[in-house]
């Protein structure tokens, strides 16, 4: 039985209906809406809070969260909450303009550091194998393994920034493609999360990563300060 109110998924007043399958509370409109995304609500169950087990009602615009009115409270004191139709009107041309933009800097950014990385990669193995030789003669052990470590880490590094920037790139794609409002702004939030862990990543990587690996000089201050 549908009862007229304030819809808290569109904010539009109007008859609310009730979804048994996945416990939403929603206009008829974005009842219709819904049915695109039941496999999506089905496997990450984002309209319903994990802690409360209660349909989320509002958003965290410092956190990128939906968010039940209990955890708004709880978890997201002091943070900017708004409605969740308000959190959508945020998602405007300008702002999807601005991470698009931010995406490509950072696809750009990446691909710059790890061709930093192995450049000239030939040329470099020869001062690599000479200079291991030399350190290990004097008694310097374990110079074998943290080369390989380090290089190791160089292509961790590489992967797991790259996994996240691929990531983040899908989710940007589908907001077009989907009219229902939790689904877009759970892909949305998806996008500013993991663009925010992209520069975590970027800000605490070690800048002894990036290390002119021809520089016999460079090579041995680096194995003394990650060996001795």
């Amino acid at each position: 039985m549908a009862t007229s109110t304030i819809c808290k998924l569109c904010g539009k007043t109007s008859p609310i209906f009730y979804c048994k399958t996945y416990k939403i509370w929603c206009c008829n409109v974005c009842f219709k809406n819904h049915t695109s995304s039941c496999k999506r609500l089905a496997e990450f169950q984002y309209h319903i809070c994990k802690r409360h087990t209660r349909q989320v009602q509002g958003y965290c615009c410092k956190c990128y969260e939906i968010t039940c009115n209990e955890c708004a409270v709880l978890n997201h004191k002091g943070h900017s909450i708004c409605s969740i139709p308000a959190g959508l009107r945020n998602i405007t041309s300008e702002n999807t303009a601005a991470v698009s933009k931010d995406l490509l800097a950072k696809e750009i950014r990446l691909k710059s550091f790890f061709q930093k990385c192995h450049a000239n990669f030939p040329e470099e193995r020869h001062c690599l194998v000479t200079c291991i030789k030399e350190e290990e003669k004097n008694g310097i052990a374990g110079v074998k393994d943290e080369l390989i470590l380090h290089l190791e880490n160089i292509q961790k590094f590489h992967l797991s920034k790259k996994a996240l920037l691929n990531e983040a790139k899908v989710n940007f794609d589908s907001l077009q493609s989907n009219n229902f409002s939790l689904t877009t702004l759970s892909r949305w939030s998806h996008v500013k999360r993991l663009l925010q862990k992209c520069n975590e990543r970027f800000t605490n990587c070690n800048t002894n990563v990036v290390v002119n690996l021809m520089n016999v000089s460079d090579i041995r201050q680096l194995f003394r300060s990650r060996v001795m």
